[in-house]
């Protein structure tokens, strides 16, 4: 069984989830994609603002990158301590690939070239996704961070 957060995948599949319903909607949307990118954009400055001086490793970007910011991962240690102790206080944190795909059940008979991946094993144990949601306000993202610095303290 899965820890809490971790995904298993039993077979390879595609993810183009596009009917005509979900293109309608797309249509309404794509007039708001500068406002909610500004917006993710503001939430992942925060984020990086409030988590400078803590122990988490927050993401570096190259000058000439403009992120979008699906989500705002960093790196912790003892990340499934700090996981459950967000998801806890009502934060809709995420692990995304933990645990890494090659350790997936699709791949139970060894992915090529995947037979020892230690930086990336290391990488799914230390990597958490903080919510980055248009609907996402100020107070809510600061909200966030005290809970994670909270959490942080507890475990230094």
């Amino acid at each position: 069984m899965p820890q809490s957060g971790h995904q298993n995948y039993v077979a390879e599949g595609y993810n183009a989830p596009l009917d005509t319903f979900q293109v309608a909607l797309l249509s309404v949307k794509l007039p708001f994609l500068q406002e909610w990118t500004h917006k993710r954009r503001s939430i992942a400055r925060q984020y990086e603002r409030g988590l400078i001086h803590t122990s988490a490793i927050l993401p570096g970007f190259r000058v000439d990158s403009e992120p979008t910011f699906r989500s705002y991962a960093i790196r912790l240690p003892r990340c499934q301590m700090i996981y459950q102790g967000l998801r806890d206080a009502g934060i809709e944190a995420v692990l995304h690939y933990a645990p890494p795909v090659h350790h997936n059940t699709v791949y139970h008979d060894g992915l090529p070239g995947s037979q020892s991946l230690p930086v990336t094993d290391k990488l799914a144990e230390e990597v958490i996704c903080l919510p980055v949601s248009p609907e996402n306000t100020a107070e809510e993202t600061n909200y966030v961070i005290d809970v994670l610095c909270r959490l942080l303290d507890e475990l230094s």
